[in-house]
């Protein structure tokens, strides 16, 4: 179900389902375009079924960028899913989204997988926006390379939380990170506090990787050495025995 900071309290989250109830909506009488705009942060109140069948594709297009881009909610894979699936079909595939493209989906950006993630030009990042950021997960956002980071507007890079980049982010993103952020004290302040310990991460993975593949078991070699004997004096008993008859 969609959750957001005014949904938490169940009678606001009632509100939503009781209009749904009381208007008769249904995948038969699903929203018109002006009542889903009028529902507004009341949208975010929607379960799964409700997203699919009460918003349709011609609705959520007519609303997106005035409407439902300006929301505030996380959702469900299940929903994001759902909802991914209409912005590229809006868009096409998001290597072709331009920064105006990936702005006027607002925090809808957060509902993408992070193969679509990954695949937005960075010169399109700047439309990335702090919504879309907040809802990202710690998995979603290290999809991003350090040139698609370091291209977000400051804005957009203040909203990246210290949760989302434990436990954790290598330091080309961090060096992104810095670049987008620029001088927001909020992202300055969380990655002082985080670098010591991403530090001693980074030499420990250099480190790993310095000594390279782990050798091979040598008992392995005497395995492979014994079987090699076996199958050659098998072979010999076999050309004795061929001889003999």
């Amino acid at each position: 179900m969609g959750r957001n900071i005014y949904s938490h309290d169940a009678a606001v989250l009632n509100l939503v389902q009781r209009y749904i109830t009381a208007n008769d909506v249904s995948a038969s009488n699903p929203f018109t375009s002006v009542e889903a705009a009028a529902m507004g942060q009341l949208l975010c109140g929607l379960n799964d079924e409700q997203w699919k069948d009460l918003v349709i594709p011609t609705v959520f297009y007519s609303i997106l960028t005035q409407h439902l881009a300006q929301l505030d909610c996380s959702v469900s894979n299940s929903t994001a899913l759902h909802l991914a699936s209409m912005l590229t079909t809006l868009y096409g595939p998001t290597n072709t989204w331009t920064s105006s493209d990936l702005l006027s989906t607002g925090w809808l950006a957060s509902t993408l997988s992070t193969d679509q993630l990954s695949q937005i030009q960075h010169h399109s990042m700047e439309g990335l926006t702090g919504q879309a950021v907040k809802q990202l997960s710690r998995v979603q956002l290290s999809s991003f390379s350090h040139h698609q980071l370091a291209m977000m507007s400051p804005h957009a890079a203040s909203f990246i939380s210290r949760n989302q980049l434990l436990p954790h982010t290598n330091v080309h993103r961090r060096r992104g990170i810095r670049a987008a952020g620029g001088e927001d004290e909020k992202l300055v302040d969380t990655m002082e506090k985080i670098e010591p310990d991403m530090k001693v991460i980074d030499e420990e993975i250099e480190e790993r990787d310095a000594r390279g593949p782990v050798d091979a078991d040598p008992t392995d070699s005497g395995v492979a050495i014994q079987s090699s004997s076996l199958q050659v004096l098998m072979s010999g008993l076999i050309f004795l025995l061929v001889l003999g008859v």
